[in-house]
């Protein structure tokens, strides 16, 4: 749970406490007429288009069997998905 502080503190100081949130990964819940109404927390991290290599070459390679598992998985997700009809959902 983090730091409960009003709505007009909040206004009053409001780079500083976005600074907090920012760099220090607090949360802040603010609370009007004595009840929180809204919590403000870090935004979650996206990688980047830059970072992408770093992060595959992290992950677990699969095992000769799995791979082959895998990709017959993903071709038969693909013969089920090409046949089913093609539908427009705007018009259901």
């Amino acid at each position: 749970m983090g730091q409960v502080i009003t709505i007009t503190e909040f206004r009053r100081r409001l780079s500083h406490y976005l600074d907090r949130v920012a760099v220090q990964q607090e949360t802040l819940l603010l609370k009007r007429r004595g009840r929180v109404i809204a919590e403000v927390r870090p935004a979650k991290r996206t990688v980047t288009l830059r970072e992408l290599p770093a992060l595959l070459a992290r992950l677990p390679r699969l095992s000769k069997k799995e791979a082959e598992a895998f990709a017959r998985d993903v071709e038969e997700g693909q013969k089920w998905a090409n046949s089913q009809p093609l539908r427009d959902p705007w018009e259901e």
